[in-house]
């Protein structure tokens, strides 16, 4: 009966040790540090002129340098992300980068477009491997317009045209005022 009863207390203290050491476990604060990248567009995109074709005083098309600023909050270097610059259409342009934790890269398209309205673009981003998942750590997307209505460009009239017209009106305004009276 010793034997058995040491091997019971043996079995009980084994079991109160496991379930110590388990709760403690569980219950201890977790102090390990997580590793992702977090990208993000900063901002809306942004976009200048750099080129307007202009022909008999029409407009023809235009060229945009548009930059896009993305970030990564995170704490390490992101996967390859592509950057994609898309219109209405559907046409699109992309290019591919890292972004290091803690930095903020300006990406940069040359965009030409012979529509001379304002167009809506989207860029989205997301990682080049198409294995990867999607997230919200690692994808995203902004809509803009850019305007493409310019003011500045000459009208396709010919100048003078209208002043010319208002003289002979009044002449012959005149001459009908002189030939009734």
């Amino acid at each position: 009966m010793g034997i058995i009863k040491s091997k019971f207390c043996t079995l009980i203290l084994f079991i109160i040790v496991f379930l110590g050491v388990t709760f403690y476990s569980l219950t201890e604060k977790c102090y390990a540090e997580e590793y992702f990248s977090e990208i993000s567009i900063q901002g809306q995109p942004t976009y200048i002129v750099t080129n307007t074709i202009i022909k008999n005083g029409r407009i023809l098309g235009k060229s945009f340098k548009i930059d896009v600023i993305l970030s990564n909050t995170g704490n390490i270097k992101s996967d390859e992300i592509e950057v994609n610059l898309t219109d209405e259409e559907g046409f699109a342009i992309s290019q591919r980068t890292y972004i290091e934790p803690g930095e903020t890269k300006t990406i940069s398209f040359n965009w030409s477009t012979i529509n001379i309205r304002n167009q809506i673009l989207k860029v989205n981003f997301y990682p080049s491997d198409l294995d990867t998942l999607w997230n919200k750590y690692n994808s995203g997307y902004k809509t803009f317009t850019i305007k493409v209505d310019d003011n500045n460009i000459p009208a396709t009239s010919t100048p003078g045209f209208e002043i010319l017209l208002a003289i002979i009106a009044i002449i012959c305004f005149t001459y009908l005022m002189k030939k009734k009276g």
